[in-house]
């Protein structure tokens, strides 16, 4: 494992409606579990990353309320923004922790991102963070689709070889996307709020 200095500020992508929840601090309970380093809060080292991220997720979020909105006229909800937080990481504290480097794409990066993808009943091997073995996690970002080349391995219609061809880094126009990934409440405290940006209103 290769280490690197994480610099000091890391950036987390989200909608305006999870602001205040944010605001009275991360619950890790609310993650995703099956996401590509486990249950954890997400950060990147690159604020147009996750700035493009959350621009994603809410659009999304606005097509939910369009829906809504649609089907039951009498409920008002209002839609969402793009909302950037910055955070101020400590990283020679998090660095007494116990954690893991993807510093490029390889074997170990793929078995990993598959067994905390899956699910803990479905891993191949003991290298996951279903039992959050790593407080934290740093490495390239997976390739949004996937999915299907998961379920195709576990259903043993293409090979661990085949896999592992499959899975790529998700990429920001040239740039491979970055991540870090908080799984404690040890690394959690590692952050402190910094600054917060807005984006433009998406598909209002």
């Amino acid at each position: 494992m290769t280490k690197i200095t994480l610099p000091n500020t890391v950036y987390h992508g989200t909608v305006s409606e999870h602001f205040h929840s944010l605001k009275n601090g991360i619950d890790l309970s609310k993650s995703n579990p099956n996401t590509d380093f486990g249950r954890g809060f997400y950060v990147t080292l690159n604020f147009e990353q996750a700035m493009k991220f959350a621009e994603v997720k809410t659009g999304v979020y606005n097509n939910e309320i369009r829906q809504i909105r649609q089907n039951n006229p009498h409920i008002e909800r209002a839609f969402a923004v793009p909302l950037v937080i910055a955070y101020n990481l400590d990283d020679h504290k998090l660095s007494k922790l116990t954690g893991e480097y993807f510093t490029h794409v390889s074997d170990k990066w793929a078995e990993f991102i598959y067994n905390n993808r899956i699910g803990a009943n479905k891993v191949k091997s003991d290298y996951h963070n279903w039992n959050q073995m790593f407080d934290y996690v740093y490495g390239d970002v997976a390739d949004t689709n996937l999915f299907p080349t998961i379920k195709k391995y576990s259903l043993g219609l293409i090979s661990w070889e085949e896999f592992k061809k499959g899975i790529q880094p998700y990429r920001f126009t040239k740039e491979k996307y970055n991540q870090v990934s908080l799984h404690t409440a040890e690394a959690i405290n590692c952050l402190s709020y910094s600054y917060m940006k807005w984006g433009e209103v998406i598909n209002e």
